[in-house]
């Protein structure tokens, strides 16, 4: 089943080239990093309604040397698209199962 979720999600299209071009700073990290301030942003923004550019602002001091413009336009794909990856992931969960049972980190991973 996991692998189901993973192959809808993968349909979804999220165009670097568009988020990117908004994001000024230029931080050099690995993939993995990257990813991995993505999931942090996601994390701290599924806490509040703030505008993307705010949470980004407010969680860039924990990262040295800023936030990438990886991970920014991952957070913006993400949440552009956030409503239709609710529905694919809400489609796939077990009867009288809901979303609001679903762990917030497990929900941005």
């Amino acid at each position: 089943m996991n692998n189901e979720i993973n192959n809808e999600l993968n349909e979804i299209e999220v165009n670097d080239a568009e988020t990117s071009d908004i994001f000024e700073e230029e931080v050099n990290l690995t993939r993995s990093e990257s990813r991995e301030q993505a999931f942090m942003l996601l994390f701290s923004k599924s806490f509040d309604d703030e505008p993307l550019e705010e949470t980004i602002d407010d969680n860039s001091e924990m990262f040295v040397g800023g936030v990438c413009a990886y991970a920014q336009a991952v957070v913006s794909g993400i949440e552009d698209k956030h409503e239709e990856i609710d529905e694919i992931i809400a489609s796939h969960l077990k009867k009288g199962w809901t979303l609001s049972r679903i762990s917030k980190p497990s929900l941005e991973v």
